[in-house]
């Protein structure tokens, strides 16, 4: 379909009154929008109802600590928490330092925890969480595999330390994006 139809189907979806037998919710520092209507519109074709709500732009944390938010109101089934890497680290890393990435990538893996570990306390979800996709670029190009930590080895190993702290708990499943991206090319992704 393309995307004006599936815009039109998932909205006539809406408009038909069944009660969804999944609730999704998505939050991050992205703009999800369409991806819930097409959602809604695949799980359909598969004869899942379901309904979707969308957190305002990177303010998934204030929703779920809310308990009279729209999103606590939603009270979803699972909840995609989605954050691009390059906005989470916002100044703090220095490709040129070894020990800027360091304090960077535990900066992350905190904010991502607490993330996490409040929409469990808060929501009866399955968290989705994604892990970071691959660089595009470097800023060091082919130098950046003779860093000590190099930008792609600063990404992977976040995505480790991310599967590490989630590993035994049920209620959160990693989305490997990254491995997706890789499957369907960065670009076309993107």
């Amino acid at each position: 379909l393309k995307a004006t139809e599936a815009r039109k189907l998932a909205r006539e979806l809406r408009r038909g009154g069944l009660a969804p037998e999944a609730r999704i919710a998505f939050g991050g520092n992205v703009v999800f929008e369409p991806l819930a209507e097409y959602l809604e519109e695949h799980l359909a074709c598969e004869g899942i109802v379901a309904a979707s709500y969308i957190a305002p732009f990177n303010q998934q944390v204030q929703e779920v600590l809310d308990p009279t938010s729209a999103l606590r109101r939603f009270d979803p089934h699972f909840l995609l928490l989605h954050s691009e890497l390059d906005a989470l680290l916002g100044g703090l890393c220095d490709p040129r330092d070894g020990d800027g990435q360091n304090r960077a990538q535990a900066a992350v893996l905190s904010s991502m925890q607490s993330a996490v570990n409040h929409a469990l306390e808060k929501t009866r979800a399955t968290v989705l969480l994604t892990n970071f996709a691959a660089l595009d670029r470097c800023d060091l190009g082919l130098a950046d595999w003779r860093r000590e930590l190099g930008q792609q080895e600063f990404a992977w190993q976040l995505n480790s330390a991310l599967n590490k702290v989630f590993r035994s708990e049920p209620r959160v499943q990693i989305v490997d994006l990254s491995r997706l991206m890789a499957l369907h090319g960065h670009e076309r992704a993107r």
